[in-house]
């Protein structure tokens, strides 16, 4: 079952920057609302400050569900 108008939270580290800019238009095309909490280039970042934002986005019920995407796949 897919839920269209789901209101998704993403975020990435400067290492999965490339990543989740390709995920952004596929969650356009199935009909999802997303809010990219960062990071926005490929410069290095604190990745836990991205990966607070966007816990507390669904924490505060302003997304419904998170993406996180870093290097490693650990750190977040």
């Amino acid at each position: 079952m897919t839920v269209t108008g789901t209101r998704i939270a993403i975020g990435s580290d400067h290492r999965g920057h490339f990543l989740k800019q390709a995920i952004l238009p596929m969650l356009e095309e199935m009909g999802h609302r997303h809010r990219d909490m960062g990071c926005h280039s490929e410069k290095a970042v604190d990745y836990p400050e991205v990966a607070e934002k966007v816990a507390r986005a669904v924490a505060n019920g302003e997304a419904d569900y998170r993406v996180l995407v870093c290097g490693t796949g650990i750190g977040e």
